[in-house]
């Protein structure tokens, strides 16, 4: 018996698309695991055993996602090589088959007539549907073979290299993400003169690192609380928002919703809170000082108040997901390829009395068999 390395024995595993199965399935568990103990904190204390060991208070940066993640990416990686070269090989075209070889796979059509004549008929027909023809001489007569479709072997390996650069790109977006949070006050509080000389000129503007030393300046023009006709709630608020760069020059201008960000370059502005205009936002933060400004929050809410309010501004910085779109756009081809489009060979052998022909495809063999009907019909009645 022909032994195996305990290398080849990992290799297998890895390349194998039960391991993967195993892979996405735990992968899945445990993370529908993790969004019920976010979701019902009730049943899942924060002190737990459970909470602590899937790290809850960052689950996509835990060890056991990256962990995952990793022997993933190398399953991927590792079946991205070893299907390299079949997939090179598909490329090119089968062997030539004799007369006795074509009848042998199977279903063959045989058609009496000229050969010069059923040459130039088959290589007529086989090439209108889109067939690359190469052919021989044999001492028997000629030998061809078209292929159609040699590309489709491709469509599943450009699709394990897209996910492995979604991999990469999730990598780098984890890496590269930083956020922050803060209030910011709108230009029409400029005029407000009684709480100006408390409000520095911090408050009326954001500094935001880009990429290097770039940085853009965020400017609240100004900031509005909606509230529903008949009811005593707030609907909707929204910030609107001047970019400037670090020269001074406007970018452009943004209305600010919840569910519209401002995205430029790799950061994402967000709409984020609101807090009540008044001057205990500004003094040193305690439970008291917090108690009265919810009540005031609630004042302004009942009253229906628009336009007394600070916007609570967040924005996100990351890098990697331009990647991430590409090995999605790659995937996606991939799949295209593998599922619209598929190989089909046919061998012909023509000798100074008949034609001899049949074909082979990996799927949709019945569509196959249709066209090959259809062209042995036409030459039998051409």
């Amino acid at each position: 018996m022909k032994k195996t390395s305990i290398f080849n024995e990992i290799w297998d595993l890895l390349v194998s698309m039960k391991f993967a199965t195993i892979l996405l399935t735990v992968l899945g568990g445990i993370s529908m695991l993790s969004m019920l103990m976010n979701e019902y904190p009730n049943f899942f204390n924060e002190t737990s055993l459970l909470h602590q060991l899937l790290q809850q208070h960052s689950p996509y940066s835990s060890w056991w996602y990256r962990g995952l993640l990793s022997l993933l990416f190398l399953s991927v990686f590792f079946c991205v090589i070893q299907r390299f070269k079949p997939m090179i090989n598909q490329l090119s075209f089968k062997p030539f088959k004799s007369a006795d070889s074509i009848k042998n796979l199977g279903q063959y059509y045989e058609v009496k007539g000229d050969p010069s004549h059923l040459k130039s008929r088959i290589l007529a027909l086989i090439s209108k549907s889109l067939y690359k023809v190469k052919e021989r001489e044999t001492d028997g007569g000629i030998e061809i073979i078209a292929s159609k479709y040699r590309f489709s072997g491709i469509g599943s390996w450009i699709s394990h290299v897209g996910l492995l650069i979604i991999f990469i790109g999730a990598v780098l977006y984890s890496i590269t993400e930083e956020k922050r949070f803060r209030y910011v006050l709108g230009q029409e509080h400029r005029i407000n003169h009684t709480l100006s000389e408390k409000i520095s000129q911090d408050w009326f503007e954001w500094n935001i690192p880009v990429s290097g030393s770039d940085t853009i300046q965020v400017v609240v023009d100004s900031f509005r609380v909606f509230f529903y006709e008949d009811r005593q709630m707030i609907s909707d608020y929204r910030s609107f928002i001047s970019l400037y760069s670090k020269n001074g020059e406007k970018i452009r201008s943004h209305e600010l919703t919840v569910n519209s960000p401002l995205l430029y370059k790799n950061t994402a502005i967000h709409q984020s809170d609101y807090k009540p205009f008044v001057s205990e936002f500004f003094t040193p933060r305690s439970k008291f000082v917090d108690d009265r400004l919810n009540r005031i929050q609630r004042t302004q809410e009942i009253e229906k108040i628009t336009d007394n309010w600070i916007t609570g501004l967040s924005y996100k910085k990351y890098s990697g997901k331009s990647v991430i779109l590409f090995g999605m756009l790659l995937s996606c081809t991939g799949l295209v390829i593998a599922f619209l489009f598929w190989r089909r060979d046919i061998w012909i052998s023509i000798s100074k009395k008949e034609l001899i022909m049949s074909g082979q495809t990996i799927k949709n063999t019945v569509a196959f068999q249709r066209e090959l009907n259809q062209i042995s019909e036409r030459i039998k009645h051409e």
